[in-house]
């Protein structure tokens, strides 16, 4: 079965994004990973679910906006797509991570999904009013283990939390809004040195490179690659620009060009100089449901 799957995966490769939305998805879910292998899913904006050894992480799950087109019919959701359907996660160990309250990660309609996946655990990055005993709350620069998952917080700079997460062998650093955004921000580094303190070498990055509108403006570019040198990851996934994933592979491009704009002068803490690109996997998602392999320290 195993030997299947890593055909599949690396079939997959070179198919269409048509013939991966066809994609036999309960198949991969239900088929052992090893310790520190993982499958990726983008599933819009900020958006990610990841199949581990024991566990999938759904991180900041939002559908975008969209109203059918006379005589469209709405496609079946499926992580190939970039939706969720909780029929086909039903039989998963399901952790919901959600970074902060802001529509464009948050809706409140997700604590329903309990009743479709009741041992699902729900960890939010802020003191929701209201919501079920359930849902775990962490406050910022916070650590907890829950259900043999461990978690640190890291205090994001526009609101809620970013999660580093340690889970199957696996350092997954999901940034939630933390980003160089426009002005003078001290605060963006700090969290991010605090993290590349820790010393723990962190297989998979999620970081902003775009404003929640599209627009890539020079600091959010030059904080993500900075921090992608402070925290040398094995691998890093641009977001936070769902509706123009254009920007994603921008971003690789400027990077691995040595194009990074430069620092914007003015402000009062990034400018330094850059330390040297770390042998970093940059990957940029096209569409929702793109699907990626990391094993052994790496993409296949």
């Amino acid at each position: 079965m195993r030997a299947m799957l890593i055909a599949v995966l690396f079939a997959a490769a070179g198919v269409t994004a048509a013939a991966q939305e066809k994609e036999d998805v309960p198949s991969l879910l239900r088929t052992s990973l090893e310790d520190k292998e993982a499958i990726v899913w983008y599933l819009h904006h900020s958006g990610w679910a990841i199949k581990t050894r024991r566990h999938l992480l759904i991180f900041d799950p939002v559908e975008p906006e969209h109203r059918p087109k006379k005589g469209e019919k709405e496609p079946k959701g499926s992580l190939a797509n970039g939706r969720i359907d909780l029929e086909e996660i039903a039989g998963q160990n399901v952790f919901i991570f959600v970074s902060h309250r802001h529509a464009d990660h948050y809706k409140r309609s997700i604590l329903d999904w309990k009743t479709s996946l009741p041992y699902s655990r729900y960890v939010f990055g802020w003191d929701e009013e209201g919501v079920p005993a359930h849902v775990v709350k962490m406050k910022s620069k916070e650590e907890k283990t829950i259900d043999g998952i461990d978690v640190l917080t890291i205090d994001a700079n526009d609101e809620g939390a970013g999660f580093v997460v340690k889970v199957d062998g696996l350092v997954i650093f999901h940034a939630g809004d933390h980003a160089h955004w426009p002005g003078a921000n001290e605060s963006f580094p700090k969290e991010i040195q605090r993290v590349a303190a820790m010393e723990t070498p962190i297989d998979l990055l999620f970081l902003p490179v775009a404003t929640g509108m599209g627009d890539m403006d020079p600091w959010i570019t030059y904080g993500a690659y900075w921090a992608m040198c402070e925290l040398k990851p094995r691998v890093m996934f641009p977001m936070h620009s769902g509706g123009h994933e254009k920007n994603y592979k921008r971003f690789v491009e400027l990077t691995e060009s040595g194009k990074v704009p430069d620092y914007p002068r003015g402000g009062s803490m990034l400018g330094v100089l850059l330390k040297e690109k770390p042998d970093t996997q940059l990957r940029a998602a096209e569409k929702r449901g793109n699907r990626f392999h990391y094993r052994e320290g790496a993409l296949k």
